[in-house]
């Protein structure tokens, strides 16, 4: 299928677009670098050489140069859209978030965002957090109404905030839910870090947390017992960007009486040098984790409709979608999109979750 969903216009600066990817943002900073060197070249000339005055200098010309090359590299990831995302990743509660209007975003939010520690005690996962997104309406006394749940994972580095911050997962979900584009639903984004900044590429770890079985068991398992959801497969959704692309894809290919779509933004074909390492170098684990590989072979119980997704400039186009002819030749319906221009960042990931969102609601019938 080709990548011609019709999706209406979401607003400026709420996922991608906002002053902070702005390329502005870097180079203000890198002329005032510029400027501050000049200023002081032309002091040293009238007034000589002081080491004094040379730190000084040197210090604001460095904290501009600095500050320079983290708005470019933002503006080019995207990773702090605007000043939700910043809050949010910095740890401001989100009711916090709300009450400073000029944050934005979230702040005009219809849906409501909370978060929850969960751990896994058995699994070895310790105490993390995870963000939760329940639809306007959702806290209405009196309502009784059960929703389906689209669980997405983030990549590494990274953690469980990035789908509300880097991704403004909430105020997608506003955009589509508003425009009548699919109905209301939850969105789950849990940890899989398994403590601190580890890449488990959501496996579970030899000697170490369990992340798959967290991933695929505990966490849904939670969010059914706490929340009014639909319990069965065609009203669950796994996706994720980069690492938490392919857990996604291999989460969901190997627990399909748990998920019934996949959303795949920037996936790869097997879990790479991070995830042989979490599986202790055990090269038969390796294979039968990596989609590329067990595709062809795998047997099929319950097919998952697979949205798959890669950035025009990110090298990887031509890998990624012979992973979706692979899933279209196991009679998978498989939609596979690229996002001109886009290279592998969170900005190709604003751009395609909401069309990736549209295609599996559609394919499940929601």
């Amino acid at each position: 299928m080709s990548g011609s969903t019709t999706l209406p216009r979401l607003p400026d600066g709420l996922t991608g677009g906002g002053l902070l990817q702005s390329y502005w943002v870097g180079v203000v900073p890198l002329a005032a670098a510029v400027l501050v060197a000049l200023v002081w070249l032309g002091s040293r000339r009238k007034r000589g050489r002081s080491w004094r005055r040379a730190v000084a200098y040197g210090t604001v010309g460095v904290l501009f140069a600095v500050m320079g090359v983290a708005g470019m590299a933002n503006a080019y990831v995207g990773y702090v859209p605007n000043f939700t995302a910043a809050a949010r990743l910095v740890g401001l509660p989100d009711s916090a978030v709300r009450s400073l209007p000029f944050l934005g975003g979230s702040a005009g939010s219809s849906g409501n965002v909370s978060t929850v520690a969960l751990a896994d005690a058995a699994g070895a996962v310790p105490s993390s957090t995870m963000w939760i997104y329940t639809p306007s309406g959702y806290d209405t006394p009196g309502n009784k109404t059960r929703y389906p749940v689209i669980y997405l994972l983030h990549g590494y580095r990274g953690g469980a905030a990035d789908w509300f911050a880097a991704g403004g997962i909430d105020t997608v979900m506003d955009e589509l839910i508003k425009s009548g584009a699919m109905p209301p639903a939850i969105v789950v984004a849990p940890d899989m870090n398994g403590g601190g900044q580890r890449d488990t590429e959501g496996l579970n770890v030899v000697g170490g947390p369990q992340i798959a079985n967290y991933l695929t068991k505990t966490v849904p398992a939670w969010v059914d017992s706490h929340l009014r959801t639909k319990p069965d497969p065609s009203s669950r959704v796994i996706g994720g960007m980069s690492a938490g692309g392919y857990a996604a894809l291999n989460l969901g290919l190997l627990h399909q009486k748990t998920f019934g779509a996949i959303i795949a933004l920037e996936p790869y074909g097997d879990p790479g040098s991070g995830g042989l390492a979490a599986l202790g170098g055990d090269r038969a684990a390796f294979a039968a984790n990596s989609p590329s590989t067990y595709i062809p072979t795998m047997t099929m119980t319950r097919p998952p409709a697979v949205f798959i997704d890669a950035g025009g400039n990110s090298g990887a186009a031509t890998t990624i979608e012979r992973i979706a002819n692979q899933l279209r030749g196991r009679g998978l319906p498989v939609h596979f999109q690229v996002e001109p221009g886009q290279g592998h960042t969170w900005k190709e990931a604003q751009a395609g979750i909401p069309y990736g969102l549209l295609y599996v609601a559609k394919q499940l019938g929601w």
